[in-house]
């Protein structure tokens, strides 16, 4: 995985199942695993740079999510798109945003919600 720079901010107590934060993706695009300490039951990432939102929920496939992009269009995305990460010795668990076109690309700044 390619570095990223990723900023993680905790949610107030009253909602501590939710983590929010902003990513920016690396040069060139790979896909990165953000590490926020469980595996989310569902991922709401917004593309800044690229305006689209991206949707994933537990029980969609590895590196499906569904997608949105500005002309309102609506699509469900089969490989690159979001998966659970079970985190390594090193890393907390979390999920793993992947290199569809839309999703993330090269220095792409990325906001997300991720819920327990």
């Amino acid at each position: 995985m390619a570095d990223a720079v990723i900023a993680l901010n905790e949610s107030p107590k009253i909602v501590s199942d939710v983590v929010t934060g902003k990513i920016t993706a690396a040069n060139p695009a790979v896909a990165i695993n953000v590490s926020i300490g469980f595996i989310p039951s569902r991922v709401e990432i917004f593309n800044y740079t690229n305006p689209s939102q991206h949707n994933w929920q537990k029980g969609m496939g590895d590196g499906y999510c569904e997608q949105q992009v500005t002309a309102g269009d609506k699509t469900i995305v089969a490989t690159g798109g979001i998966s659970e990460y079970a985190g390594s010795a090193s890393a907390a668990p979390g999920f793993t945003i992947g290199t569809d076109s839309v999703l993330n690309t090269a220095a792409d700044v990325l906001y997300f919600k991720a819920y327990r």
